[in-house]
Protein backbone atom coordinates (compact mmCIF):
# COMPACT_ATOMS: atom_id res chain seq x y z
CA UNK A 1 0.00 0.00 0.00
CA UNK A 2 1.44 3.42 -0.75
CA UNK A 3 0.00 6.57 0.85
CA UNK A 4 0.60 10.18 0.32
CA UNK A 5 1.16 12.27 3.45
CA UNK A 6 0.50 15.91 3.21
CA UNK A 7 1.85 18.35 5.92
CA UNK A 8 3.04 21.30 5.71
CA UNK A 9 4.76 20.84 9.82
CA UNK A 10 7.22 18.32 9.63
CA UNK A 11 10.90 18.40 10.51
CA UNK A 12 13.18 20.02 10.82
CA UNK A 13 9.94 21.59 13.05
CA UNK A 14 9.18 20.59 16.13
CA UNK A 15 6.33 21.05 18.26
CA UNK A 16 2.48 18.82 19.04
CA UNK A 17 1.24 18.93 15.32
CA UNK A 18 5.09 18.16 13.91
CA UNK A 19 5.34 15.23 16.31
CA UNK A 20 2.19 13.89 14.62
CA UNK A 21 2.81 13.56 11.64
CA UNK A 22 6.16 12.26 11.86
CA UNK A 23 5.12 9.48 14.15
CA UNK A 24 2.30 8.74 11.91
CA UNK A 25 4.44 8.42 8.98
CA UNK A 26 7.22 6.17 10.73
CA UNK A 27 4.70 4.03 12.78
CA UNK A 28 3.10 3.08 9.18
CA UNK A 29 6.28 2.76 7.59
CA UNK A 30 7.43 0.46 10.18
CA UNK A 31 3.90 -1.29 9.27
CA UNK A 32 4.64 -2.27 5.58
CA UNK A 33 3.21 1.08 3.93
CA UNK A 34 5.27 3.02 1.40
CA UNK A 35 4.93 6.80 2.65
CA UNK A 36 6.12 9.34 1.04
CA UNK A 37 5.58 13.16 3.06
CA UNK A 38 5.25 16.41 1.03
CA UNK A 39 5.80 19.18 3.45
CA UNK A 40 7.15 22.67 2.88
CA UNK A 41 10.31 24.05 2.08
CA UNK A 42 11.80 26.49 4.18
CA UNK A 43 9.16 26.50 6.61
CA UNK A 44 8.57 29.81 8.78
CA UNK A 45 8.59 28.23 12.64
CA UNK A 46 9.45 29.29 15.91
CA UNK A 47 10.65 25.87 17.41
CA UNK A 48 13.12 23.50 15.48
CA UNK A 49 14.75 20.31 16.41
CA UNK A 50 16.94 19.05 13.79
CA UNK A 51 17.45 15.73 15.85
CA UNK A 52 13.81 14.76 14.47
CA UNK A 53 15.73 14.12 10.94
CA UNK A 54 17.83 11.06 12.49
CA UNK A 55 14.43 9.34 13.06
CA UNK A 56 12.93 10.02 9.67
CA UNK A 57 16.89 8.87 8.34
CA UNK A 58 16.58 5.31 10.26
CA UNK A 59 12.93 5.23 8.60
CA UNK A 60 11.88 4.43 4.73
CA UNK A 61 9.72 8.00 4.69
CA UNK A 62 10.17 9.36 1.83
CA UNK A 63 10.27 13.21 2.34
CA UNK A 64 10.09 15.53 -0.49
CA UNK A 65 9.99 19.38 0.19
CA UNK A 66 8.20 21.99 -1.94
CA UNK A 67 8.82 25.68 -1.76
CA UNK A 68 6.43 28.75 -1.69
CA UNK A 69 5.88 31.22 -3.99
CA UNK A 70 7.63 34.05 -2.42
CA UNK A 71 11.47 32.91 -0.64
CA UNK A 72 10.38 34.88 2.51
CA UNK A 73 7.31 34.97 3.94
CA UNK A 74 4.69 38.00 3.87
CA UNK A 75 4.29 38.79 7.74
CA UNK A 76 5.20 41.13 10.59
CA UNK A 77 6.92 39.03 11.95
CA UNK A 78 9.85 39.70 8.86
CA UNK A 79 9.22 42.94 10.12
CA UNK A 80 10.62 42.27 13.80
CA UNK A 81 14.17 41.18 11.35
CA UNK A 82 13.96 44.31 9.40
CA UNK A 83 15.86 47.81 11.41
CA UNK A 84 12.98 50.04 11.74
CA UNK A 85 14.64 52.92 13.59
CA UNK A 86 12.61 54.94 16.11
CA UNK A 87 12.26 57.89 13.70
CA UNK A 88 10.61 55.37 11.07
CA UNK A 89 8.16 54.03 13.59
CA UNK A 90 5.26 55.55 11.66
CA UNK A 91 6.45 54.37 8.48
CA UNK A 92 6.79 50.63 10.22
CA UNK A 93 3.15 50.67 11.74
CA UNK A 94 1.78 51.62 7.79
CA UNK A 95 3.94 48.96 6.32
CA UNK A 96 2.53 46.22 9.00
CA UNK A 97 -0.93 47.54 8.53
CA UNK A 98 -0.31 46.86 4.53
CA UNK A 99 0.90 43.24 4.97
CA UNK A 100 -1.63 42.91 7.28
CA UNK A 101 -4.48 43.96 4.79
CA UNK A 102 -2.68 42.05 2.11
CA UNK A 103 -2.84 38.68 4.58
CA UNK A 104 -6.53 39.32 5.27
CA UNK A 105 -7.83 39.81 1.92
CA UNK A 106 -5.42 37.20 -0.49
CA UNK A 107 -4.70 34.35 2.12
CA UNK A 108 -7.68 32.73 2.02
CA UNK A 109 -8.05 30.43 4.36
CA UNK A 110 -4.56 31.21 5.94
CA UNK A 111 -1.58 33.11 5.65
CA UNK A 112 0.63 29.84 4.61
CA UNK A 113 -1.83 29.91 1.11
CA UNK A 114 1.13 30.71 -1.29
CA UNK A 115 2.12 27.16 -0.81
CA UNK A 116 -1.00 26.14 -3.10
CA UNK A 117 0.34 27.12 -6.32
CA UNK A 118 3.58 25.31 -6.27
CA UNK A 119 2.16 22.19 -4.63
CA UNK A 120 -0.46 22.22 -7.93
CA UNK A 121 2.36 22.53 -9.84
CA UNK A 122 4.36 19.52 -8.48
CA UNK A 123 0.99 18.03 -8.09
CA UNK A 124 1.25 17.52 -11.53
CA UNK A 125 4.11 16.20 -12.33
CA UNK A 126 4.01 13.27 -10.37
CA UNK A 127 1.44 10.10 -10.81
CA UNK A 128 -0.98 10.23 -8.18
CA UNK A 129 -3.11 7.14 -9.26
CA UNK A 130 0.47 5.06 -7.50
CA UNK A 131 -1.11 6.44 -4.58
CA UNK A 132 -4.02 4.24 -2.52
CA UNK A 133 -3.89 6.66 0.35
CA UNK A 134 -3.94 10.39 1.12
CA UNK A 135 -4.06 11.87 4.63
CA UNK A 136 -3.79 16.06 4.32
CA UNK A 137 -3.42 17.23 8.17
CA UNK A 138 -3.57 21.03 9.28
CA UNK A 139 -2.96 23.56 10.26
CA UNK A 140 -2.07 24.92 8.29
CA UNK A 141 -5.63 24.67 6.46
CA UNK A 142 -4.62 25.36 3.25
CA UNK A 143 -3.06 21.86 3.17
CA UNK A 144 -6.93 20.37 3.29
CA UNK A 145 -7.52 22.38 0.36
CA UNK A 146 -4.51 20.86 -1.77
CA UNK A 147 -5.86 17.24 -0.69
CA UNK A 148 -9.65 18.60 -2.13
CA UNK A 149 -8.14 19.16 -5.06
CA UNK A 150 -6.07 16.33 -5.09
CA UNK A 151 -8.71 14.35 -4.27
CA UNK A 152 -11.07 16.15 -7.22
CA UNK A 153 -8.94 14.95 -9.63
CA UNK A 154 -7.85 11.16 -8.73
CA UNK A 155 -10.99 10.00 -7.27
CA UNK A 156 -9.39 6.54 -7.06
CA UNK A 157 -7.70 7.84 -3.92
CA UNK A 158 -8.65 7.78 -0.58
CA UNK A 159 -8.47 10.72 1.54
CA UNK A 160 -8.29 11.02 5.50
CA UNK A 161 -8.45 14.73 6.09
CA UNK A 162 -7.05 15.61 9.55
CA UNK A 163 -7.93 18.58 11.60
CA UNK A 164 -5.47 19.11 14.82
CA UNK A 165 -6.97 22.36 15.47
CA UNK A 166 -10.06 23.84 15.35
CA UNK A 167 -10.96 25.50 11.82
CA UNK A 168 -14.07 27.84 11.56
CA UNK A 169 -14.27 28.75 15.09
CA UNK A 170 -10.37 29.18 16.04
CA UNK A 171 -10.73 31.87 18.63
CA UNK A 172 -7.27 32.07 18.20
CA UNK A 173 -7.18 32.91 14.61
CA UNK A 174 -7.82 37.04 15.01
CA UNK A 175 -5.87 37.71 11.43
CA UNK A 176 -8.98 37.44 9.09
CA UNK A 177 -12.43 37.38 10.31
CA UNK A 178 -13.71 38.03 6.98
CA UNK A 179 -13.52 34.27 5.68
CA UNK A 180 -15.50 32.88 8.71
CA UNK A 181 -19.04 31.74 8.51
Amino acid sequence: MKLLLIAYYYPPCAGGGVARALHMSIILSKMGVDVTVITAKNHRYDVYDYSLLDEIGKSNVRVIEVGHIWKKRIDSDRLKKDNIKSENEAVGIIHRAKLLLLRILFFVPDSLSDWFFPMAYYMTKINLKNYDIMITTSPPNIAQVIGLLIKVNNRQIKWVSDFRDLWVENSYNTENKFWKL
